[in-house]
């Protein structure tokens, strides 16, 4: 669950979902996107404090990968779930 994971730095979101598929930075947020088959997640990371280079996640987002369809959040967490057992089971 990303609720759960508010506040984790970088090393952690890797060490459970992998490299993201793609980073962007806005200003001094990061953001980074995970794309599954049925929906995108994007996790927005701030600096930890003034000029700290460590990033700590503040807010994440989810939705369909076809911009104005449904989302079935049910079947993104399953997805996401499954990314994060392949993970740890390929260490």
């Amino acid at each position: 669950n990303p609720k759960k994971i508010i506040g984790a730095t970088t090393p952690i979101l890797v060490h459970n979902l992998g490299s993201p598929n793609m980073t962007r930075k806005e200003g001094l947020i990061e953001v980074w996107q995970y794309q599954f088959g049925s929906c995108v997640v994007d996790f927005f990371f701030y600096p930890f404090g003034e000029g700290s280079l460590q990033k700590i996640l503040k807010a994440w987002d989810m939705r369909n990968i076809f911009i104005g369809d449904r989302l079935d959040r049910d079947n993104c967490h399953t997805e996401m779930n499954l990314r994060h057992k392949t993970i740890l089971s390929n260490p």
